[in-house]
């Protein structure tokens, strides 16, 4: 499995989501994939803050959706056999230390 940086720290756009009540805001990122750089908008929701029962720290709790072709990034391999619509779901917990 090759790292690469995911997300750079370059400035983003975001604006709030629309008439979709489980899109509370829009960020257009670039993403890059298999070395290729492209613009991505993902909807975010936040599904909620507090203490973790488990460790007691305080956690905030994200989704985030987008949908690329995989040909977009250089993925070609069996398109059409194979989907080239993808949809990329991420989750992700912040955990605020001391």
């Amino acid at each position: 499995m090759v790292r690469r940086p995911a997300i750079s720290d370059d400035p983003f756009r975001r604006d709030q989501g629309g008439a979709d009540r489980s899109v509370q805001s829009r960020h257009y990122r670039d993403l890059t994939f298999h070395g290729v750089t492209r613009p991505v908008t993902l909807d975010a929701s936040f599904n909620g803050a507090g203490v973790n029962p488990l460790d007691k720290s305080y956690t905030a709790g994200f989704n985030a959706t987008t949908v690329i072709n995989r040909s977009d990034f250089g993925v070609k391999t069996y398109v059409p056999l194979i989907g080239d619509e993808t949809t990329l779901r991420i989750s992700a917990a912040f955990v605020k230390t001391n």
